[in-house]
């Protein structure tokens, strides 16, 4: 009987059960395209869920909620360029290519994120 890919041991960090929405684009220079949620998620990789199927080999930046405090911040989104590594239906394996925590406004109706207190930019390193 042939392996199931999703089931088969591929990951080379311990990946962390870590359930939160998220939203997505191709490129950075373009509004959210779609959603999604997180599956788990590693210091290198993420597995979601989204609204379609993605290409092998494609960026893709995605940006979701993150818990708990980062640099004594309280409202923090994480905000991640990642390689989609396979894609099957609405399962979709990412391979974390650089990633940003971006401070969310404590005032309501601002549309906009400022970069965390410090160590905003970080690329292939712990995210959890």
């Amino acid at each position: 009987m042939a392996a199931n890919r999703w089931t088969k041991e591929m990951r080379r960090r311990d990946r962390f059960s870590f359930v939160t929405s998220l939203q997505y684009r191709m490129r950075r220079d373009t509004k959210w395209e779609g959603s999604g949620r997180t599956v788990n998620m590693s210091a290198a990789g993420i597995l979601m869920v989204a609204d379609r199927e993605f290409q092998p080999g494609a960026q893709i930046e995605i940006s979701l909620d993150w818990p708990g405090l980062y640099h004594d911040a309280e409202r923090m989104r994480l905000v991640v360029t990642a390689a989609v590594v396979r894609s099957q239906g609405s399962r979709t394996a990412l391979r974390i290519l650089q990633h940003e925590f971006l401070q969310v406004p404590a005032v309501p109706g601002r549309n906009r994120y400022v970069s965390a207190p410090s160590r905003a930019r970080v690329s292939n390193m712990a995210v959890a």
